[in-house]
């Protein structure tokens, strides 16, 4: 038979279950139910719910033996065609909806009760397994839609409709566990909280004067975070609200800053009063700003103990005072703080309190200086709240984020099952030796790929 005879016989079957399950006579008199006669515990004939997009070929509901809509079934049901299709799909069949207070139940079958809703098969056909879960893969595939929170984590909805998770703010889109090729813990899954891309992107090409067409092509390239720096997008009250005005047409959001300042005993006082002000303009603004990632200025030389000392408390004055406004800090590690071993990024972080001094990890920084990142992280990972990434072949820097000389896996297995959120910025450097063989759009959509898949963003 051809697949056109295959598919009339199938429809005809269908047909003829539909009209056997029509409303016929009343039964004997027994108090038993017959087929086609809607009790009282039944629905009816019309009150059904249906599954959307799921009817008989002819537009006319499913109905089972006591006349409701099929709506769900719970039983595998075989393919049209074979012996007892009809009366295995009616004897599969449940009721939706609730039950009238005070209806008999039939004598036959006991109380009704509600059973797990299942999705109704088209045609005969049970659905796959694995349907749910391929389609909840395409939806975690958007950068926009966050990842499934644990269930020990507390979950708020924002004024704007989105998702909140300890203060990150993600689409409010059902939400899946990323088929990132590793294997987590019950109720555990990547506590990444978001994905940003740094404007010294653009500040290296010179084209950061435009700050619209940037935003505009971040947004094109999948990145819907930025991180800028902080006294020169906030550094008074019109540039603030420009700059703000600039992220709010593209959607975009700027969680941390980036800040350099000296704290020296001649400009500590003046550093502290202009980096709190900036970090306050940005709090003002609707972007969801939350966090300065901050660095000394690099000195002449190494640094000894004793400014170091000096240094660490001024670092934690600047921490307490961030912390009043809302804002934490994070102390970032630049080349000069790596050296050594991090000799000076380890005695500043051992000198400070994790209240106020959090970490924002350069693992590049970190891995070009000879330094174990993964140890490192794994040392201080509690105060760990952003991780700086970029990446490099041969030692030198390259214009897009892939596969190259720094090995990001060991280091996703170090941050992936901490507690707190964990904000990854793309920071792309150029040097002299840096090729630039593509458009910026096309970096931005490759290293965007390359990210999600290491990270699972």
């Amino acid at each position: 038979m051809s697949p056109d005879g295959h598919r009339g016989r199938r429809r005809e079957l269908v047909a003829a279950s539909a009209r056997s399950s029509a409303p016929g006579p009343a039964g004997p008199g027994n108090g038993s139910p017959s087929p086609g006669v809607a009790e009282p515990w039944a629905h009816p004939v019309d009150g059904g719910e249906r599954h959307r997009g799921h009817s008989s070929p002819r537009g006319a509901p499913r109905r089972c033996a006591v006349g409701s809509v099929l709506t769900r079934c719970t039983a595998a049901v075989p393919r049209a065609g074979t012996a007892g299709f009809a009366a295995r799909r009616q004897n599969a069949c449940t009721h939706s909806g609730s039950v009238p207070a005070g209806a008999p139940s039939p004598p036959d079958q006991g109380p009704v009760t509600r059973q797990r809703p299942q999705v109704l098969f088209s045609g005969g056909r049970a659905p796959r397994a694995s349907a749910a879960r391929s389609a909840g893969r395409r939806r975690a595939s958007s950068p926009n839609i966050p990842l499934l929170v644990p269930r020990d984590r507390k979950v708020r909805p924002t004024s704007d409709g989105e998702v909140s998770a300890c203060g990150w703010a993600g689409r409010a889109r059902p939400t899946a566990l990323l088929d990132d090729g590793c294997k987590h813990e019950r109720g555990r899954v990547p506590l990444y909280r978001g994905l940003a891309v740094s404007l010294v992107l653009y500040q290296q090409q010179g084209r950061d004067t435009d700050m619209r067409a940037c935003l505009a092509e971040m947004s094109v390239g999948q990145f819907t975070a930025v991180e800028g720096c902080l006294d020169k997008y906030f550094a008074t009250n019109q540039t603030a609200e420009a700059f703000s005005a600039a992220l709010r047409v593209d959607n975009q959001q700027m969680w941390t800053a980036w800040q350099q300042a000296e704290l020296s005993e001649q400009s500590a006082a003046k550093d502290l009063l202009n980096i709190g002000a900036c970090a306050q303009r940005a709090k003002a603004r609707d972007i969801q700003f939350m966090g300065v990632s901050f660095t000394p200025a690099p000195a002449a030389g190494p640094r000894s103990e004793e400014q170091l000392t000096k240094l660490a408390g001024k670092i934690e004055e600047l921490g307490a005072g961030l912390g009043r406004r809302g804002v934490y800090l994070g102390l970032h590690n630049d080349e000069a703080l790596s050296r050594d071993g991090a000799r000076e990024l380890r005695f500043l972080l051992a000198h400070t309190t994790a209240q106020n001094v959090g970490l924002c990890a350069d693992a590049a920084w970190l891995v070009r200086a000879g330094v174990d990142a993964p140890a490192l992280l794994g040392e201080f990972k509690e105060r760990l709240r952003t991780l700086h990434v970029r990446q490099m072949r041969g030692g030198v820097w390259l214009e897009d984020f892939g596969e190259g000389d720094i090995d990001y896996r060991p280091i996703d297995k170090v941050v992936r099952p901490l507690k707190q959120d964990v904000r990854v910025v793309w920071e792309p450097t150029y040097e002299a030796a840096t090729k630039l063989t593509r458009r910026t759009v096309d970096d931005l959509k490759m290293s965007r790929q390359y990210l999600r898949r290491v990270f699972a963003l």
